[in-house]
């Protein structure tokens, strides 16, 4: 073990919402919630919660100064937080755009 942490880097702080696998901690960041789940398996979980986004609270409180979107990479078919957040799906054509059509 000394070795390793001699040699290579060593990560001393770990700055997410909880100690566990990607889908738990995005989840975290747009829905304050996990619910309940702390592991990415089994993947069929994720895609039928039901809890609201900061997305969604925006909208829900009538916001017309704050707008919001989500950039995703064109290579990826879908957007993985559009895949994770049931929530947003009615969203998927107005508010979920690739990267580089934003440059247009």
């Amino acid at each position: 073990m000394f070795a390793l942490a001699h040699n290579n880097a060593v990560c001393e702080h770990y700055h997410a919402s909880v100690s566990s696998q990607t889908f738990c901690n995005r989840s975290f960041a747009h829905s304050a919630t996990s619910n309940g789940l702390v592991v990415n398996a089994p993947y069929v979980n994720w895609l039928f919660h039901h809890s609201p986004t900061i997305f969604n609270r925006i909208k829900d409180a009538h916001c017309s100064d704050v707008t919001w979107k989500v950039y995703y990479d064109e290579l990826n078919l879908i957007s993985i937080t559009w895949l994770l957040q049931p929530a947003l799906r009615p969203y998927r054509r107005t508010r979920f755009v690739h990267m580089c059509a934003a440059q247009i």
